[in-house]
């Protein structure tokens, strides 16, 4: 939870808090949902939703996990959490021009020139660069464990594409995915500041682990990138 130091909560969780307060600090609320403009909301929305497509086709017909592979309850709840958040956290600090707080307020489309600007233009092209590479990373990744070895714990060291400068080139990819929606709304959103904050942190411990993996099974072999 961010704090604005007003004495008024920001971020994610503030919507709650703020139906739950007897005094009207309408404009404050006003200020801070209404920065983000419909069309930076517009394709937020859009570009995390190809995101979440696209993930859940790859983890449906693209991956090939170890069948010895376990996820801990607490981790698949953190991530299912994560999305439903980053959803939100998209649009939180524009969800008063999209007329949720005044069920009279009409959000019409806005005309298509209104989305022609740099950041947008420079965020799509990010996006889509970054959603490209991690796709063919992913399947570089699957390829490695033949469809008749499926069950056999194969372990190689990935290499093509990013993998011949980066070791865990899958876990930047998704930082520069994340990254593009800042530059979206021109890091003036502070809730997808968090997000990107805490995507970095999250991947780069996984990295980090994964790389201390790759060493000690491969020792000399295991790239150090």
């Amino acid at each position: 939870m961010t704090i604005l130091f007003k004495n008024n909560f920001i971020g994610i969780f503030s919507i709650f808090v703020h139906l739950f307060e007897n005094i009207n600090n309408e404009e404050i609320y006003k200020e801070y949902y209404g920065k983000q403009p419909v069309e930076e909301c517009i394709v937020a929305l859009f570009m995390m939703e190809v995101q979440m497509i696209r993930r859940a086709y790859e983890c449906f017909f693209v991956e090939k996990p170890s069948p010895n592979s376990k996820m801990f309850i607490t981790h698949h709840i953190v991530g299912i959490t994560y999305y439903l958040a980053t959803g939100l956290a998209v649009i939180i600090e524009g969800i008063w021009n999209l007329g949720v707080f005044n069920k009279d307020q009409f959000t019409s489309f806005p005309p298509l020139k209104n989305f022609i600007n740099w950041n947008t233009m420079i965020a799509i092209s990010l996006f889509i660069y970054a959603s490209y590479h991690q796709n063919v990373l992913h399947k570089h990744l699957a390829s490695l464990r033949p469809i008749n070895t499926s069950n056999v714990p194969i372990y190689l060291i990935p290499k093509g594409d990013w993998f011949n400068d980066i070791s865990s080139a899958h876990y930047f990819a998704e930082i520069l995915i994340y990254f593009s929606f800042v530059i979206l709304t021109k890091g003036m959103n502070l809730t997808l500041w968090l997000v990107l904050i805490w995507t970095i942190i999250g991947l780069s411990t996984i990295a980090r682990e994964s790389d201390l993996w790759g060493k000690e099974k491969f020792g000399e072999k295991w790239p150090n990138k």
